[in-house]
C-alpha cells in the first residue's frame, strides 16, 4: 500500500523530469567546433628567447597567442556558449507537500512544470547564439587589433634603430671634422670657433641620441605589454631593409570594400541578428505560458466501530492540472514589441555608421601609405642623393677655404635630418599598412592565422554578408 501510495507522485515527476531533460538546448557543434579551435591555437604560449632576434611575424604570432586580452575574450566567448543552454533551458519543476493540521490525518503531494508558449525557448537559444557569435567576433578582432599595435610598436623601434644608426656616423665623422680642425688649429690655420662648432654639434647628437633612448624605452614598454611582460624585460628584434610599396591602386580600392570584414562590423551584424530574433521573441508575448501539474492527495480510512465489517478502501484523489497565464493587457504586449524593433532599427543604424567609418578610416590609411611611400622615394631617390653631394663639394670646399664651417656643418645636418626623414616614412608607411590590415580583417595577407584553423564558417559568413548589405537597413515589416 506505502509502495504504491509513493509511486504514483513519484512517476508524476519522473514523467515531468523526462520532458524537461529531452527538451534542453545544447550548444551548436560548429560553434563548439570553433571553440576547440580557438582553444587548441592558444593552448601553446610561447616563450620570449632574450638573446633571440625576432621578425615582425613571430612577434605578431606571440602577442595574439600571450596577450592577456585575447585569454580573457575567449574566456568570455566560453561562458557565453554556455547561455545558450541557459536560455532554453525550462524552469526548475515545482514539488509541493501539504497535511491537513486539523480534522483528519492526512496528506498531498504535487509537482508542477511551466512550459514557454512554442517558439520562446528556441529564440531565446537565438539570442543567446547571436551574442556568443558576436564575442567570437570581437575575439578574432582583438587579436588582429594586436597584431597591428604589435606592429607599430615594432616599426617604432625600427625608425629609432635606423636613427641611431644614422646620429651614430654623424657623431663620428663630426669627431673626425674635429681632429682635423684640432690640427690645423695647431698649424694655425683654423679657429678656436670653428672647433667649438663642430664640438657644439657633437653635443647636441649626443643630446639627440638620448632622447631616441627614451622612446626605445617607450615602443618597447608597448610591445612587452603585449607580449604579457615586464616593461623593461629585454627583447631583441631584426628589422628588414626598406623596400618600395607594392599596392596597386586596385587592390588598394578593392581593400575599401573589404572594411565591411572589420571587426566591430561583423559584431554589429550579429547584434542585428539577435535584435531580430528579439522582435519574434516579443510577439510571441502576445500567446500564453503554460503549466502543467500533478497533486496526489493520501485520504486516511476512518476505523470502523468494533463488530463491524471493514468497507471498501477508497481510492485516493488524484488530480492533473494545466494552467496557463492569459496576456490581457495589449498595450504592454504592444509596446515590448515596438521597443524591441526600435532597438533592432539603432543597430541597424549603428551598422551602418561602422561600415561608413571603417571604409573612411581605410580610404585614410591607404593615403598615409601612399604619402608615406612617395616621401621615401622622394628622399632616398632625389634629396638624400643632392645632399651627400653637396656634403661632399661642401667638404672639398671647406679645405680649400672657399666655405666656411657653418656651410659644411649646415649640409652635414641635411643629410641627417633627411635619413631620419626617409627612415620615419618607412615607419609611418609600415604603420598605416598595419592599420589597414587591421581594419580590413587580415586584407594584406600580413597577419596568418589571425582566424585559427576552423574559425570561419563560408555558410555564416555568407549569411553575415546578406546581413551587412546596404538593403538591411530596410525596416523590421509590422
Amino acid at each position: 500500500m506505502q509502495q504504491t501510495v509513493l509511486a504514483r507522485p513519484c512517476r508524476a515527476a519522473a514523467v515531468l523530469l523526462a520532458l524537461a531533460l529531452s527538451a534542453c538546448p545544447s550548444i551548436p557543434d560548429d560553434e563548439q567546433a570553433r571553440l576547440e579551435a580557438f582553444e587548441r591555437d592558444l593552448r601553446h604560449v610561447p616563450q620570449i628567447d632574450a638573446e633571440r632576434a625576432y621578425a615582425l611575424l613571430e612577434v605578431q604570432e606571440i602577442a595574439m597567442r600571450r596577450q592577456p586580452g585575447v585569454r580573457a575574450l575567449l574566456h568570455q566567448y566560453k561562458a557565453a556558449l554556455q547561455e545558450i543552454i541557459l536560455a532554453g533551458a525550462l524552469d526548475d519543476p515545482q514539488v509541493q507537500f501539504g497535511y491537513f493540521v486539523e480534522g483528519v490525518d492526512d496528506w498531498s503531494a504535487g509537482i508542477s512544470q511551466t512550459f514557454p508558449f512554442w517558439g520562446k525557448r528556441d529564440l531565446r537559444s537565438e539570442i543567446a547564439l547571436h551574442e556568443a557569435q558576436g564575442l567570437r567576433e570581437g575575439l578574432v578582432e582583438q587579436r588582429l587589433a594586436v597584431a597591428r599595435d604589435a606592429a607599430r610598436a615594432y616599426w617604432d623601434l625600427f625608425y629609432i634603430d635606423r636613427a641611431r644608426g644614422v646620429i651614430a656616423r654623424q657623431i663620428d665623422l663630426l669627431e673626425q671634422l674635429a681632429g682635423s680642425i684640432e690640427a690645423r688649429l695647431a698649424a694655425g690655420r683654423a679657429s678656436r670657433a670653428d672647433l667649438l662648432t663642430v664640438l657644439m654639434e657633437v653635443d647636441r647628437q649626443v643630446t639627440d641620441a638620448k632622447v631616441l633612448d627614451n622612446h626605445e624605452c617607450e615602443a618597447r614598454g608597448r610591445l612587452n605589454a603585449l607580449l604579457d611582460r615586464g616593461p623593461a624585460e629585454p627583447c631583441r628584434f631584426s628589422f628588414p631593409d626598406a623596400g618600395p610599396l607594392e599596392l596597386p591602386a586596385a587592390a588598394a580600392l578593392a581593400l575599401i570594400q573589404r572594411a565591411r570584414e572589420f571587426g566591430p562590423v561583423r559584431v554589429s551584424a550579429h547584434r542585428v541578428l539577435r535584435r531580430e530574433s528579439s522582435v519574434s521573441l516579443a510577439r510571441l508575448g502576445y500567446f500564453p505560458d503554460f503549466s502543467v501539474g500533478y497533486e496526489y492527495i493520501d485520504i486516511e480510512q476512518p476505523d470502523s466501530p468494533e463488530g463491524m465489517p471493514e468497507p471498501d478502501e477508497p481510492e485516493d484523489p488524484q488530480i492533473l492540472g494545466v494552467g496557463f497565464n492569459l496576456p490581457l493587457w495589449w498595450n504592454k504586449n504592444k509596446a515590448r514589441v515596438e521597443q524591441a524593433k526600435g532597438l533592432l532599427e539603432a543597430e541597424r543604424a549603428s551598422r551602418r555608421q561602422l561600415i561608413r567609418e571603417a571604409e573612411a578610416a581605410a580610404l585614410g590609411a591607404i593615403s598615409r601609405a601612399f604619402e608615406a611611400e612617395e616621401n621615401r622615394a622622394l628622399y632616398e631617390q632625389r634629396l638624400l642623393p643632392q645632399a651627400r653631394e653637396r656634403l661632399q663639394l661642401s667638404e672639398q670646399d671647406y679645405v680649400t677655404g672657399r666655405v666656411d664651417l657653418d656651410r659644411l656643418v649646415d649640409a652635414e645636418r641635411d643629410v641627417l635630418a633627411l635619413e631620419l626623414l626617409r627612415a620615419r616614412a618607412v615607419a609611418d608607411r609600415e604603420g598605416a599598412l598595419a592599420e589597414l590590415d587591421y581594419l580590413t580583417a587580415g586584407g594584406l595577407g600580413l597577419l596568418p592565422r589571425a582566424r585559427p584553423a576552423g574559425a570561419e564558417d563560408t555558410a555564416e559568413a555568407n549569411a553575415l554578408d546578406g546581413a551587412q548589405n546596404d538593403e538591411a537597413d530596410v525596416g523590421v515589416e509590422p
